[in-house]
């Protein structure tokens, strides 16, 4: 549970979602809705359950898991007590997760604790914003009433794989205060096939160089079961 809602903390981050407060030191995403001014292709009539790549095909050594539906909605619920991003006008808008539009499985190497996330997101925006967004807004700082995030976003070649749009970003994140302060490596891919978001995310807590490897294999894995849907 825990380590899901860190996961899931760290999605509200790499999209800059606004983030507000739950309990001490996890910081959730708040004020989300879907909105773009482009528009994605076609509709992907599957649901998100069925769309999100299984288990059982992540890579060695990944040990994967559902991240239950209901905890998707509180590590990504709003909760009324507003956090902010500076600079001003790096919120960006997400769909409501809390209705059946987001489905995650994370995948847990028991020697590292390092993590690698495969996601399918149903949205309007588009990855195309997405990539605007974090070329405007490289560094932001997220702030709650007792937590400070200090992000860095940096995008590479975009992947190599059978999408309507890709993307690739490597983040650092740096939060907490004192003892409990935390630095995430994170590593993530994102494609796009119609309007299903599709992504894969290395996390790590221990400064573990990405798994661009395994990150790959599960997006190209991912990306393929959207489109055959």
């Amino acid at each position: 549970m825990v380590r899901h809602k860190l996961v899931l903390t760290v999605l509200c981050v790499a999209f800059a979602a606004g983030c507000s407060q739950s309990v001490p030191g996890d910081p959730v995403a708040q004020g989300l809705s879907s909105g773009d001014t482009g528009g994605p292709g076609r509709h992907i009539d599957a649901d998100v359950d069925d769309l999100v790549l299984s288990p059982d095909q992540f890579p060695a050594p990944y040990s994967a898991v559902v991240v239950p539906r209901e905890q998707i909605g509180l590590g990504m619920a709003g909760v009324p007590q507003g956090g902010r991003i500076e600079p001003e006008g790096c919120t960006a808008p997400l769909p409501d997760l809390n209705d059946g539009k987001a489905a995650y499985v994370v995948g847990t190497d028991s020697q590292t604790q390092s993590t690698v996330t495969a996601g399918v997101i149903r949205t309007d925006r588009t990855v195309a914003s997405f990539r605007e967004q974090v070329e405007s807004c490289p560094d932001i700082t997220m702030t709650t009433n007792t937590t400070t995030a200090r992000v860095h976003r940096e995008l590479g070649a975009d992947p190599a794989v059978d999408a309507d749009d890709s993307l690739d970003m490597t983040m650092t994140v740096k939060s907490g205060q004192g003892s409990r302060t935390v630095d995430v490596t994170v590593l993530m891919l994102v494609a796009q096939v119609g309007d299903v978001w599709v992504t894969s995310m290395f996390m790590s807590f221990t400064g573990a160089e990405p798994d661009r490897q395994a990150v790959e294999d599960v997006l190209t894995k991912s990306v393929a079961k959207v489109d055959a849907a």
